[in-house]
C-alpha cells in the first residue's frame, strides 16, 4: 500500500497541503524501508542525507540511485559549507560565537576572538588584500604567530601605510588579544575539512543526493554539533527549496544537534526524519515543537512503553459508549418454586446504556504489540491503523 494513496484518502475534503513532511518513529524496519521508498520518488529536488543511524540497513544507497540521485559524499572534502570567519555583519558574528559555545568558548574567550578577527581584518584593510571583509583560513594562518605580525605591521611601516605611532598602537592592540590566537588556531583542524572545499552543495545542477555520514565522528558530540551548525547555515544562506532534508536517526543517547537541527531549519525546509524512537530526544515540554514540523506521522511498534504513551497522548481520545448487563434474584421462597425457576421468573434482568466516556483511540498496550508491517498513520487529525 502506497502511503501517498493512504494520506490522499485520509485529506477526504480538506486542503491537502503540497509539502508533506514526513516523520516515521519504530522498530519495524520493514515498515520503515517501505515508506522510504515511496518517498524517494516522490523529492523530485535535491537530497541532503544526515546519517546518524547504527543500522546498516536504514539508508539504502541503491534505492536512492534507483530513484535517479547520484550520491556524493559531503565529508569528502570537495564541498565548501558557510565560512565561521564572516564576521562583516551582526548575524555573521552571532553565528560565530554560537559556534564557539559548541566549542567550549566562555564569554571572555568569545569576545576577545572576536576582537582577535576584527584586528585581522583591519590590518588586511590596510594592505587593501582583503575581498569583500570575508576572512578565510589562509589570511588567518598568516597572523599564526607572533613574528608574522609583528613582520607585517612593519610591512606597513616600510610602504609608508602607517607611522610609528600607529605601529606601536597596533603592537599593544595585538597584545591584548594575541592569548586567544592560538586556542583559536588549534580550531582550524576541526574546521578545514567543512569549509575549504572547492564547490558548494549548490553546484550540481542534475539530482543529487548529499551524504553526510555521522557515523564516521563515532561518539564525538561536539564534531557533530559543528558540523550541524555550519550546514543549518549553509541552508539558510545558501539552499532553497529545490532541496529536501533526510534525517536518519538512531533514536538512543545524546543527541542535541538533531534537536538542533528540528528545530532550527527554515520554516520552508522539506523535512522527512526517521527514527527507531523519536521520543528518546525530547522531553514532553518540547515534543509539540518537534511534531508541529511533520504534517504526516507514522508510527510503528514502539519497544518502550514510555514511548507508546507518548504516541497514546497524541493520537487523542475518542468518544466510547458502554452498555452494562445486571441480573437481581428474589432470595423470597415463593419466588423459588420449581417452575419460577425453570421459566426465568425468580429474577429481573436489566440493560443499561452508560454514558459516552474518553478513552485512547490507541491504547499504548496495543502500539507495543503492533504486528510486523502494521503501522499507524496520522495526517489532518485523522488517524488510520493499515498494514504496509
Amino acid at each position: 500500500m502506497n502511503c501517498y494513496k493512504v494520506v490522499e484518502k485520509m485529506s477526504g475534503d480538506c486542503f491537502m497541503t503540497d509539502k508533506l513532511n514526513f516523520f516515521i518513529s519504530g522498530m519495524d524496519a520493514g515498515v520503515r524501508n517501505h515508506v522510504l521508498s515511496d518517498i524517494y520518488p516522490k523529492i523530485g529536488k535535491n537530497l541532503i542525507i544526515l546519517d546518524d543511524s547504527e543500522n546498516a540497513g536504514m539508508l539504502n544507497i541503491k534505492e536512492i540511485q534507483a530513484a535517479g540521485y547520484q550520491v556524493k559524499n559531503g565529508f569528502s572534502g570537495e564541498f565548501s559549507l558557510y565560512n565561521p570567519l564572516r564576521i562583516d555583519s551582526i548575524n555573521g558574528i552571532a553565528r560565530l560565537r554560537e559556534l564557539m559555545k559548541v566549542m567550549g568558548y566562555d564569554e571572555k574567550q568569545k569576545q576577545k576572538l572576536i576582537a582577535y578577527l576584527k584586528f585581522i581584518e583591519h590590518i588586511e584593510g590596510l594592505f587593501g588584500t582583503e575581498e569583500d571583509n570575508i576572512l578565510t583560513l589562509e589570511i588567518l594562518g598568516s597572523y599564526s604567530s607572533n613574528m608574522y605580525v609583528e613582520m607585517k605591521i612593519q610591512k606597513l611601516v616600510s610602504e609608508n601605510i602607517i607611522d610609528s605611532d600607529q605601529q606601536l598602537y597596533l603592537l599593544s592592540k595585538y597584545s591584548e588579544v594575541c592569548d586567544v590566537a592560538a586556542d583559536f588556531e588549534n580550531s582550524f583542524y576541526i574546521l578545514a575539512p567543512f569549509i575549504r572545499g572547492k564547490n558548494k552543495l549548490t553546484s550540481h545542477a542534475d539530482l543529487t543526493a548529499y551524504l553526510f555520514s555521522f557515523k564516521e565522528m563515532e561518539t564525538d558530540i561536539v564534531m557533530k554539533n559543528i558540523v550541524t551548525h555550519l550546514l543549518l547555515y549553509d541552508i539558510a544562506d545558501n539552499i532553497n527549496e529545490r532541496f529536501a532534508i533526510l534525517i536518519l536517526d538512531k533514536g538512543m543517547g545524546e543527541r542535541p544537534y538533531i534537536l538542533k537541527l528540528l528545530t532550527a531549519l527554515p520554516e520552508w525546509a522539506e523535512v522527512y526524519l526517521v527514527s527507531p524512537d523519536i521520543f528518546t530526544l525530547v522531553n514532553n515540554n518540547m515534543l509539540s515543537m518537534i511534531m508541529n514540523r511533520f504534517a504526516v506521522r507514522i508510527y510503528s511498534k514502539h519497544l518502550a512503553m514510555d514511548s507508546c504513551r507518548f504516541i497514546e497522548e497524541l493520537l487523542g481520545e475518542i468518544n466510547v459508549v458502554k452498555q452494562s448487563y445486571a441480573v437481581n434474584y428474589d432470595c423470597r421462597w415463593s419466588a423459588n418454586k420449581p417452575l419460577d425457576i425453570l421459566w426465568g421468573r425468580n429474577k429481573t434482568e436489566g440493560y443499561v446504556t452508560n454514558p459516552s466516556v474518553r478513552e485512547p483511540k490507541y491504547r499504548k498496550e496495543m502500539i507495543a504489540r503492533l504486528h510486523q508491517g502494521e503501522a499507524i498513520i496520522e495526517y489532518g487529525g485523522r488517524s488510520l491503523l493499515v498494514s504496509l
